[in-house]
């Protein structure tokens, strides 16, 4: 999976490409403590060219969700694809993350 970052204002947009599983899972969590250390507390992901997601990417955010949440952060999911939502769904993943259609949006909620 790649990963790239640019920043939204006081938002930082994190945009995964590929597959976020057991391979790729610790990189990601890497990147998003890394992110927390430099203060940088308000995270979209993007997940618009997430093509497959696994329990221990599952499991990825959920420890990121954590990070956040102490560091009286949040994070925000944009652009999920229709069988990854069905993922998110399937494991009620959807009722602790706020979802949102598209990249532009997750960052405007972040002013309100």
């Amino acid at each position: 999976m790649e990963l790239s970052e640019k920043k939204a204002g006081k938002v930082t947009v994190l945009t995964l490409d590929g597959r976020l599983d057991a391979s790729s899972a610790t990189d990601f969590k890497d990147t998003i403590k890394r992110l927390i250390g430099n203060n940088e507390k308000f995270l979209v992901i993007d997940m618009k060219d997430v093509t497959f997601v696994d329990s221990t990417g599952l499991g990825g955010l959920i420890s990121c969700l954590r990070n956040i949440n102490k560091a009286n952060g949040e994070i925000k999911i944009s652009s999920l694809r229709d069988d990854v939502r069905a993922i998110f769904e399937l494991t009620r993943l959807h009722s602790l993350f706020e979802i949102f259609h598209d990249e532009q949006t997750a960052v405007a909620h972040f002013e309100d």
